[in-house]
C-alpha cells in the first residue's frame, strides 16, 4: 500500500514537471518568436538605412544643400517603405537640413536618447530604444564636415505589428499545448485516480482480491512520458533554430535579389560592382566583399579591385578578417594566397573555394567564387566574401552566392561586349576619334554653342599620288597631332574622310575661339608628317557657325567651301554666304529639271563579284545626268542638294523606273539606292508600287537603304520593306559601318544583304583592328541570315583579304568599274 501512493505521487509529481517544463518552453518559445520578429523588422530596417546612407551621401556631395529638394522626398520615400519609422532626419553642422516630416521638429537628440545606427537590432527595440543615430560623410571644400543621420522609429506601430503577428504564429502551439494538456490530464485520470479509487474501494472490503495496480507498467509509462517530452522540447529548439536560419537565408536571398535588380538598372561596369559589392558587405554576417577583374593579358592586379568593408561590423570580428587597407592596397601574403588558392582551385573544379585566413590567434572564413559567363571559358574574376561566421559558409548559401557570381559575370561579359560594340559604333575604325555617330548623338546637349568644321587641303590628290595605304598613315598621324593640340574646352570629332569637328564650350568667347584656330592651322602648317621616308606637309581650312539645329553643319560647309574659295584659312558663317550658295543650287536645280523633263537621266551600272558563284551577281544602278554639252553630272555634284527639292522623288523614281527596264537586257538583279527621303514620301511610294506591279521581271531589284542616315521612323520603313518583299524585291543595308551602325535596328528591318563601308574595307588589309571590326561585322550579318558585301575594294590584297574573312561578294575598281549598260551587254 504504502508502495502504490509513493508511485502514484513520484508518478504525479513527473507528470507536474513535464507540465511546467512544457509552460516554460512555451513561454521561452514566444520569447524566441518576438526576438525573431524584432530582428526581422530591425534587419530590413537596418539593410535599408545603409543604401539610405549612401544615397544621402552621394546627393549630398554632389549638389548643393540649398537646392536639394530630393532631400525631403528621398526621406518620405523611406517612411512609406518602412511604416515602423515615424521620421528620418539629417543634421549637418548641428543644423537640420533634411526632415521627413512635413513640419520642421527639433532636432532628435534634444528629444531623445540617440543610439548608434550600429546597434539597431531586434534586441535593442525590443529594450525600448527607438532612437538611432548614423555618421553621414559630408565633405564641404575638401574638409569633412560633421553630419548624422537620424532614425525614430514608431513605438506604437512595431509594438501592435510585432504582437499580431505573435497572436498568428503562436495559435498553432497554443493549439498543440492544449492537446497535451488534455492528453496529460487523461494520463493522469487513468493512472492516478482510477487506481487509487479502487484502492479505496478495496480498503473498504478486506474481503475482495487485492487488484493488480500495474506498477512495473506505470513505470514504463512514466519513462514514455518523460523521453516524450524530452522529445518535444528538443523539436521546440530545432523549430526556433530552423526559424533562424530561414530568416538568415531569407536575408541573404534578398541581398541577391537587390544585386540582380542592379543587372537592369546599371548601365556602366564600375558603378555595378561597386554598388554590388557595397550591398553584399551591408549584410549583417559580412564583414568585407570584393571584385578583382582579369585584365586583358589574364592577370589579376590591384588596379582591377573593387572594395566594400561593413563599417558596422564591432571590433571583435573585425579583429577576425583582413583589414580593409589590406585589401585595398593587396599587399599582405594572405591575398596573395586567396588569389593562388583561387587560381589553383579554378583548374580543379568550377564553383568555389573556402580559405582560412589566420591572423595571430584568430581566424576568418573567406569564399573565393569565380566570375563564370559560361562554364567553357576561364572566368573574368573573382568575388571574394568575408564572413563574421567562424562555421565559414554553408551549403545553401554557397549555392546562392555562387549563382549569384555567374549573373556578375554574365553582367560583366555583357558590359564589356557593349563597350567593344560603342567602340564600334561611335569611334572612327582608322583615327579612333569619335565619329559622327558620337557628334549625332550628343547633338542636342550642345545646341548653341559653336562648331567649326575643319577639312585637309587637297588630301584627295595626297591619295592619288601617294595610294591609299600612306594616305591613311598621314591621316592616323594628323588626327593624333589634331588631337594633341587640340585644347581641352574643345571635344574633337573625326566627321567624315578628311573632315573633323571642333566642338567649342560654351563659356568660350569668339575672340578665344579665333586664337586657338589660329594657333591650332599655324601648328599644322609647321608640322612635319612623315612616313617611309615621305615627308608631306599639310594645312587645313575651317569653317565656323553656330550649332543651333543639324543643319548649321550646312552652314559650316558653307563657310567653308567659302574659305577654300578665297583662300582664307578660317572662314565664320555668315548670311550673305548664301546668296552665292543659292546661285550655284539654283543652276543645279536647272540641271536636274531640264535631264527629268528631257530623259537625260541615266544609270551607269557597277558589278557585285560572288566568291561563290565566281560571277557578277547583280548590278548596282548608279545616277548620272547627261548636260548639254555632252559631260555628265555625278552624284557627288548633285543628290545633296536635290535633297532639298521636290525634285528628289521623281528623280529617285526615275532611276527605279530604269532599272526595271534594264533587268531584262542584264539578266541579273539591279539593286537602287534609297533615301529616308524617298520611304517617307507617299508620292514616291506609290509610283514604286506602281512600277513593281506593271513591269514583268526575271530577276528581283534589290533597295539599297543608306545606314549612313539616321533612319528615326523603323515602322515607316518596316512598313515599305514589307511592302516591296511582296513584290520579289530584296533590301540590302548600304555603307554600314560609316554612320549609326546598329545591329538591332538593322536586325528589326530583316534586310537581306549588308554592304560593308570602303572606310573600312580600303584598311582591312593593313589594321589589325579593323579587320577585327570587319571580321565581326560579318559575322553577325550571317547570324543574321544576310549575306555580306565588301564595297570599294580597289585592288587584289583586299580582294584576297575579303575572300579569307569569309565575305559573301565584293563590289569596286578591281572587278568593274560603273560602265553604260550598253558597253556591259556589248
Amino acid at each position: 500500500m504504502k508502495r502504490f501512493l509513493t508511485l502514484n505521487f513520484v508518478l504525479l509529481f513527473i507528470l507536474s514537471l513535464i507540465l511546467v517544463t512544457l509552460g516554460y518552453s512555451l513561454h521561452k518559445l514566444k520569447l524566441s518568436f518576438r526576438q525573431n520578429l524584432y530582428e526581422r523588422y530591425s534587419e530590413n530596417i537596418h539593410s535599408d538605412t545603409t543604401q539610405l546612407r549612401l544615397d544621402l551621401q552621394t546627393l549630398i556631395n554632389n549638389s548643393d544643400i540649398a537646392n536639394a529638394n530630393l532631400l525631403p522626398n528621398l526621406l518620405i520615400r523611406f517612411i512609406n517603405i518602412h511604416p515602423a519609422t515615424q521620421e528620418v532626419q539629417v543634421t549637418i553642422d548641428k543644423e537640420v537640413v533634411a526632415d521627413s516630416s512635413i513640419v520642421k521638429q527639433k532636432n532628435l537628440p534634444t528629444k531623445y536618447s540617440c543610439f548608434s545606427i550600429e546597434k539597431l537590432s531586434g534586441r535593442s527595440i525590443e529594450n525600448g530604444i527607438f532612437c538611432y543615430a548614423m555618421e553621414l560623410r559630408i565633405y564641404r571644400n575638401g574638409k569633412r564636415v560633421p553630419a548624422r543621420l537620424y532614425l525614430l522609429l514608431d513605438r506604437n506601430y512595431l509594438t501592435t505589428e510585432v504582437e499580431n503577428q505573435l497572436r498568428k504564429m503562436m495559435m498553432p502551439v497554443y493549439g498543440a499545448m492544449g492537446i497535451v494538456l488534455f492528453i496529460s490530464a487523461l494520463l493522469i485520470w487513468s493512472i492516478v485516480i482510477r487506481n487509487f479509487s479502487r484502492l479505496i474501494r478495496w480498503s473498504d472490503d478486506p474481503t475482495r482480491k487485492p487488484p493488480h495496480f500495474l506498477i512495473r507498467e506505470f513505470i514504463q509509462i512514466s519513462e514514455k512520458m518523460y523521453l516524450f517530452a524530452r522529445r518535444l522540447i528538443e523539436q521546440f529548439e530545432q523549430i526556433r533554430e530552423a526559424m533562424a536560419r530561414e530568416s538568415y537565408l531569407r536575408s541573404i536571398m534578398e541581398t541577391v535579389a537587390r544585386i540582380n535588380e542592379l543587372l537592369v538598372m546599371e548601365k556602366e561596369e564600375t558603378r555595378f560592382l561597386t554598388k554590388a559589392c557595397g550591398i553584399l558587405a551591408s549584410h549583417r554576417n559580412y564583414v568585407s566583399a570584393s571584385v578583382f577583374l582579369r585584365d586583358k593579358n589574364g592577370e589579376i592586379t590591384p588596379e582591377s579591385a573593387i572594395v566594400a568593408v561593413n563599417d558596422s561590423v564591432t571590433s571583435d570580428i573585425s579583429s577576425l578578417c583582413i583589414p580593409r587597407e589590406t585589401l585595398e592596397k593587396l599587399d599582405d601574403p594572405n591575398i596573395d594566397f586567396i588569389i593562388g588558392q583561387a587560381d589553383e582551385f579554378n583548374r580543379e573544379s568550377p564553383s568555389c573555394v573556402s580559405v582560412r585566413v589566420t591572423k595571430g590567434a584568430k581566424e576568418s572564413r573567406i569564399a573565393i567564387f569565380p566570375l563564370r559567363y559560361d562554364a567553357s571559358h576561364p572566368p573574368l574574376g573573382y568575388l571574394i566574401i568575408n564572413t563574421a561566421e567562424k562555421t565559414g559558409f554553408d551549403r545553401e548559401e554557397t549555392a546562392m552566392l555562387q549563382e549569384l557570381a555567374g549573373d556578375i559575370g554574365f553582367a560583366v561579359n555583357a558590359f564589356r561586349k557593349e563597350e567593344a560594340f560603342e567602340a564600334l559604333l561611335y569611334r572612327n575604325p582608322l583615327t579612333h576619334l569619335p565619329n559622327a555617330s558620337a557628334f549625332h548623338a550628343k547633338l542636342n546637349d550642345h545646341l548653341g554653342e559653336t562648331v567649326a568644321i575643319a577639312n585637309i587641303d587637297r588630301f584627295k590628290q595626297i591619295n592619288n599620288l601617294y595610294g591609299i595605304q600612306i594616305a591613311d598613315e598621314i591621316l592616323k598621324q594628323f588626327s593624333a597631332f589634331l588631337a594633341e593640340i587640340v585644347p581641352p574646352k574643345i571635344s574633337l570629332y573625326h566627321y567624315i574622310g578628311d573632315e573633323f569637328i571642333l566642338l567649342f564650350d560654351p563659356s568660350c568667347e569668339k575672340n578665344r575661339i579665333e586664337e586657338a584656330l589660329d594657333k591650332i592651322v599655324k601648328k599644322i602648317e609647321s608640322h612635319i608628317f612623315t612616313y617611309r621616308g615621305v615627308e608631306i606637309m599639310l594645312s587645313i581650312r575651317i569653317g565656323v557657325s553656330r550649332l543651333e539645329n543639324a543643319l548649321s553643319l550646312r552652314e559650316c560647309h558653307i563657310a567653308l567651301r567659302e574659305a577654300k574659295t578665297r583662300h582664307n584659312p578660317i572662314q565664320w558663317y555668315t548670311p550673305d554666304l548664301n546668296i552665292l550658295v543659292k546661285q550655284d543650287m539654283l543652276q543645279t536645280y536647272r540641271i536636274v529639271k531640264d535631264a527629268l523633263e528631257k530623259g537625260r537621266v541615266i544609270n551607269h551600272y557597277q558589278g557585285i563579284f560572288s566568291f561563290e558563284k565566281n560571277d557578277f551577281t547583280h548590278y548596282e544602278a548608279l545616277a548620272r545626268i547627261e548636260k548639254e554639252d555632252g559631260t555628265m553630272l555625278y552624284p557627288g555634284e548633285f543628290i545633296d542638294f536635290t535633297k532639298q527639292t521636290r525634285l528628289y522623288p521623281r528623280l529617285s523614281a526615275e532611276v527605279v523606273q530604269r532599272a526595271l527596264k534594264d533587268i531584262e537586257k542584264l539578266h541579273r538583279s539591279v539593286s537602287v539606292n534609297l533615301s529616308v527621303l524617298d520611304i517617307l514620301n507617299d508620292l514616291f511610294c506609290r509610283e514604286v508600287y506602281r512600277l513593281l506591279e506593271s513591269t514583268p521581271r526575271q530577276c528581283p531589284l534589290v533597295f539599297e537603304i543608306l545606314e549612313s542616315e539616321n533612319i528615326e521612323n523603323y515602322d515607316r520603313t518596316s512598313e515599305f520593306i514589307q511592302k516591296v518583299k511582296e513584290y520579289g524585291c530584296k533590301v540590302a543595308i548600304d555603307d554600314f559601318g560609316s554612320g549609326y551602325s546598329n545591329f538591332r535596328h538593322i536586325a528589326e528591318l530583316k534586310a537581306d544583304m549588308l554592304k560593308i563601308d570602303g572606310s573600312l574595307i580600303k584598311n582591312v588589309v593593313h589594321d589589325e583592328q579593323i579587320r577585327a571590326i570587319v571580321r565581326n561585322i560579318n559575322a553577325i550579318a550571317h547570324d543574321l541570315g544576310m549575306t555580306t558585301v565588301a564595297e570599294f575594294v580597289s585592288n587584289e590584297e583586299i580582294y584576297e583579304m575579303c575572300r579569307e574573312l569569309g565575305i559573301d561578294a565584293v563590289q569596286g575598281f578591281y572587278r568593274h568599274k560603273p560602265s553604260p549598260i550598253d558597253k556591259i551587254i556589248g
